[in-house]
């Protein structure tokens, strides 16, 4: 097993390059049953075969916290597209169609690349990407979990994570979080490709981005250099 450990780098050559330009918001739908509608947001950036980070975030977190990540990661080359799953809970069987859908719209939506595409979810909708990506789902470059939790609709994680063995993963909570740490502690010895992040700040999911901004910009840079 392969343990990456995620270290702070404190020289200017490590910051992430951001390119100042208009924020480009767009959204779409994405039908995942007859009579149910998602609308996706889409944070573009300029060119063709981008790179992209699904935003998943956990029912009941605040959109702006996840519009603000969203332009964060458009500043920086990453396109970022915003599930709006903060309105409700999906479980891994929502979840599933949800992200096959998104996935196939995007090279026409925002020009991103089939194979340059990471997840990146909090809490439970982390966990439960982690369930729905047996299959086609799966097949992603990168995944990061802000505050993952060990179990999703009453199954452990451990065997689908162990399943994904081309996949980096960067796990993310805070160092307040007593339960959170022991969880990430044991995702991580299953883990094939797995780095991880305590971050200095109280709170839970997309809260730490904010409230430790320094945790945001090494998702950046983790990222860019996987995608």
């Amino acid at each position: 097993m392969l343990i990456l450990l995620l270290l702070i780098a404190d020289s200017p050559q490590s910051e992430p390059l951001r390119v100042k330009r208009p924020i480009v918001h767009n959204t779409f739908m994405v039908a995942v049953e007859p009579n149910q509608i998602i609308t996706v947001d889409s944070f573009p950036t300029p060119g063709i075969n981008r790179p992209a980070v699904i935003l998943i975030p956990a029912e009941g977190e605040q959109q702006s916290d996840w519009v603000e990540l969203a332009k964060l990661f458009q500043s920086y080359g990453l396109t970022a597209i915003l599930c709006r799953t903060y309105e409700r809970s999906f479980s891994s069987s929502d979840l599933q169609p949800l992200l096959l859908e998104i996935r196939h719209r995007l090279p026409l939506e925002a020009q991103v690349s089939p194979y340059r595409i990471a997840y990146l979810g909090s809490q439970e909708s982390f966990s439960s990407a982690i369930m729905a990506g047996r299959g086609p789902v799966g097949n992603v470059r990168a995944m990061v979990g802000l505050s993952p939790l060990a179990t999703i609709d009453g199954q452990p994680l451990l065997k689908p994570l162990s399943n994904l063995t081309a996949t980096d993963l960067l796990l993310v909570t805070s160092s307040q979080d007593q339960p959170g740490l022991r969880t990430v502690a044991t995702l991580e010895a299953t883990c094939h490709h797995c780095a991880t992040r305590s971050v200095d700040a109280i709170g839970r999911g997309v809260q730490l981005t904010h409230r430790d901004p320094s945790t945001a910009l090494e998702i950046v840079s983790w990222l860019k250099a996987l995608l």
